[in-house]
């Protein structure tokens, strides 16, 4: 369901959670309609007294309780230059469990002059108890670029034969949504992401000894029975090769998805 069917109705849901990459610019074009378009400006600028936008603290990479405690103070006033508030809440899946369970009551019993937007690439992220008390709007159809079958897509560009990695990358992706919730398989997530970046890096290693060497015996080659996807292939320095994979566990341990990271990796090479 789009929000503009959601305006054909009397009433339009007081809680909306928006689902794919890079919505706060829909955020805001949503808070946009809900106040009226003598508001839109100030929307945009984000300059607005009525809009309240919360997002993940830089260091932690989650939201802060105080942040989403802020916003049930908040939510609790009269508007100031509106009819109503709007309060966006990106990356809502990075919320704390204590912070998320703090905003059960808020969701489920919001105030008629206040709406709560929460953005999220990927709502199974989310805890069941948020994900009930909203209605989904899903722009994933739209906002394909980090889906995990554009990521094989690219990788096969470079090589012809990743079966191993393509496998491991599922499988990660498939721990990745029971790491958000169980903190507990926190050192097998890092592991597998640990074998996945040693594959890709003994795939580059073996590309940069190619092209220096004619000796391709399995003393220097890691992935000589692949020796056909390796040939011709113009890899960067091991350098920046080093240096992207550093940045990449950077981005993880922030919390980023971790598609989100293997792409940025792969499209940087």
């Amino acid at each position: 369901m789009s929000f503009n069917e959601l305006l054909q109705k009397e009433k339009i849901p007081n809680v909306l959670l928006l689902e794919g990459p890079n919505l706060l610019s829909q955020a805001k074009e949503i808070a946009g309609k809900l106040m009226g378009p003598a508001h839109q400006r100030k929307i945009a600028s984000e300059n607005h007294p009525d809009l309240f936008i919360y997002q993940i603290k830089e260091k932690s990479g989650l939201h802060s309780i105080a942040s989403l405690r802020h916003l049930i103070e908040q939510i609790g006033l009269s508007p100031l230059e509106a009819n109503v508030k709007v309060f966006i809440i990106d990356s809502a899946e990075k919320m704390l469990p204590s912070g998320a369970n703090a905003l059960l009551k808020t969701l489920e019993e919001p105030p008629n002059d206040s709406y709560i937007l929460l953005l999220t690439e990927d709502s199974s992220f989310l805890l069941p108890t948020i994900g009930s008390r909203c209605t989904k709007i899903s722009y994933e159809a739209n906002q394909s670029s980090e889906d995990l079958s554009e990521i094989k897509e690219h990788i096969t560009q470079l090589f012809h034969s990743l079966s191993d990695e393509l496998s491991l990358l599922e499988g990660i992706t498939k721990l990745e949504k029971q790491f958000f919730n169980d903190p507990e398989k926190t050192q097998e997530y890092f592991h597998r992401i640990d074998l996945l970046f040693q594959s890709i890096l003994s795939w580059f290693r073996d590309i940069q000894i190619i092209s220096f060497t004619e000796n391709m015996s399995s003393n220097y080659l890691h992935n000589l029975g692949k020796i056909d996807a390796l040939i011709g292939y113009r890899a960067p320095s091991m350098e920046k090769i080093n240096r992207l994979i550093k940045k990449s566990y950077f981005a993880l341990e922030r919390n980023m998805k971790l598609r989100t990271v293997i792409l940025n990796f792969f499209l940087q090479i």
